[in-house]
């Protein structure tokens, strides 16, 4: 599991994922904020892409990812994998 250094909130490795996503505003270094399309999950819940970004501090205070979805409404922050 990987986590945001000092946040109490997970990041969840998700192969099923086909972007990194998140809800929490915060975790982002920088943010575009857009509101077009969706994302939409197995359970067929569509959920509204509100910006991308890049989020920081992932593994031991480094790491960077880009294009991360700050999407409303999730429950957990996911990173995809191939």
């Amino acid at each position: 599991m990987l986590y945001a250094q000092n946040q109490g909130n997970h990041w969840y490795v998700d192969n099923g994922c086909s972007k990194h996503i998140t809800s929490h505003k915060n975790k982002f270094l920088s943010l575009k904020e857009d509101s077009k399309g969706n994302v939409t999950f197995g359970n067929f819940a569509p959920r509204k892409i509100m910006g991308k970004g890049k989020i920081g501090n992932l593994v031991n205070g480094r790491g960077k990812e880009k294009n991360v979805l700050f999407v409303e409404g999730l429950k957990h922050n996911l990173l995809s994998v191939s």
